[in-house]
């Protein structure tokens, strides 16, 4: 059957239309409602990309466990100031690591079977002093509110709207509903028993060694969760919108998260970078988000931003940190001046005991002394540096907008620091 030169223009038009994500227009409006919809994203992406494997799962459970033991091995038999920093350097990305498997268990994309996925996650979660339910319940909550500078439960630039509250360990939270407190005591009973393990471990293997195994390695893991957590929602080169009120949907709010390329390490942190397709399809496997994300982005045309590309080490995202954390905040923010620098200050103390706090263990004379600091450092620090987002003080700053509104009054916008 031949097809008239009218069908094909129409056809070709509409494939234009809908592969730029802009109706044909040159003025591309990231703010603008898209003309796609989520289910046309779903329908692009192949069907064995939804499909959980436990098996395949599981296996980069194992691969990731043996490697955590064989480094620990390796760190404890040289014992060597030679070796310290490059096992560090590698037990804190495997932690890191450690925590995107659970992750994915969090989001039931880990497998089908919510036991498997609920144990599974409650192990490597524990394991580094994460308190599982706690997090995959806000963390659900943050999925949902993605892109809502009202509702989102982290990631909100620089401060957050009046009101929000709470805290992962305490199960009469607000961040929990009633029928959360049960999981959320659950986890509270395994963090805790993790914390017990790592007193015990003190006394057995000296607190020092102790700190040097996991403490060290622990606080590199925090760093990769904030600073990755961070760019994955800020710091892209064009700045992105952010919403409220009725301007806002779950597929706007999914476009305004961005891709990241992290070199070498995009296969040891199970392609999280690939986050776009993540954060709106959360149920998608890692092992398929990069197939998922190749077949949904003539779909979304110009609405998705294509990761710089990486060297081994992602270094160059050293500087879109930088020059995010110095920029990216709410319009009538405190000048740059007399604003707090929150995160560089918490990566400031987190540098500083990573560097010290070995040299304290050596010098406290007494064995309580060095268990409590072996043990409260990490109990400390991971708060500070990650919980802060979720407990602010919003009596400090008032909840701005971004850049102005619109007409409607509803649509925010976002731009750089200005003290008019």
């Amino acid at each position: 059957m031949r097809m008239s030169h009218s069908m094909k223009d129409t056809r070709m038009e509409n494939k234009v239309e809908f592969v730029n994500g802009t109706n044909g227009q040159d003025n591309f409006d990231p703010s603008a409602a898209p003309p796609f919809r989520i289910a046309d994203i779903r329908a692009a992406i192949p069907k064995h990309c939804w499909v959980k494997n436990p098996w395949r799962s599981m296996s980069y459970v194992f691969r990731d466990v043996v490697v955590v033991f064989a480094l620990l091995a390796a760190a404890a038999y040289f014992d060597s100031w030679f070796v310290w920093p490059v096992y560090w350097a590698a037990q804190g990305t495997m932690f890191w690591a450690l925590f995107v498997l659970g992750h994915d268990c969090g989001h039931g994309s880990f497998s089908d079977d919510p036991v498997l996925n609920n144990v599974v996650g409650h192990i490597l979660h524990s394991a580094i002093l994460v308190p599982y339910h706690g997090w995959r319940i806000s963390h659900k909550t943050h999925h949902q509110n993605h892109g809502n500078v009202e509702k989102d439960e982290s990631w909100v630039p620089w401060y957050r709207s009046p009101g929000k509250t709470g805290s992962h360990f305490n199960p009469n939270s607000s961040l929990f509903s009633p029928q959360d407190r049960e999981h959320v005591m659950t986890s509270q009973a395994c963090w805790i028993a993790m914390v017990v393990f790592l007193v015990y471990s003190s006394f057995v293997f000296g607190s020092a060694m102790t700190f040097k195994l996991y403490g060290v390695p622990y606080l590199i893991f925090v760093v990769w969760l904030d600073v990755v957590t961070y760019l994955h929602h800020h710091g892209y080169e064009q700045k992105l919108p952010w919403y409220r009120g009725k301007e806002w949907s779950y597929l706007r709010g999914g476009l305004t998260t961005v891709d990241r390329d992290y070199g070498v390490f995009n296969n040891i942190q199970h392609d999280i970078g690939t986050h776009v397709i993540h954060h709106l399809f959360p149920q998608i496997p890692h092992y398929h988000l990069v197939e998922a994300t190749k077949a949904a982005k003539p779909v979304i045309g110009k609405y998705y931003r294509e990761p710089l590309k990486s060297g081994p080490i992602p270094t160059h995202l050293i500087k879109i940190l930088v020059s995010s954390l110095k920029e990216d905040h709410y319009k009538g923010c405190p000048s740059p001046k007399t604003r707090p620098r929150k995160h560089l200050a918490l990566l400031k103390l987190m540098t500083f005991t990573v560097l010290d706090l070995p040299n304290c263990c050596r010098c406290i004379g007494t064995q309580k002394s060095k268990i409590l600091l072996v043990c409260l450092a990490p109990l400390i620090v991971y708060p500070s540096l990650v919980f802060h987002l979720v407990n602010p003080n919003p009596k400090n700053y008032e909840a701005l907008h971004l850049v102005k509104e619109t007409p409607d009054g509803d649509l925010l916008k976002y731009a750089p620091y200005s003290s008019s």
